[in-house]
């Protein structure tokens, strides 16, 4: 389970989302421990537009705190 102290933060965004680089990066730059995966087919849905590269990914980072 995730708690307080963990670093373990992940975004996620698509290359056609309205959150573009500019808008995430700085979030990426100062939250220590954060990674950032962009999905490349999606816009701001990757959990529908690329449902299962998107659940791997979930599912890999969760693995990391299991």
């Amino acid at each position: 389970m995730l708690n307080a102290a963990d670093n373990g933060k992940k975004r996620i965004s698509g290359r056609h989302d309205e959150a573009t680089p500019l808008v995430v990066a700085p979030y990426v730059e100062n939250i220590p421990g954060c990674r950032w995966v962009v999905f490349e087919q999606s816009s701001h849905m990757p959990h529908v537009e690329e449902k299962e590269l998107c659940l791997q990914t979930v599912s890999e980072f969760l693995k990391e705190y299991d």
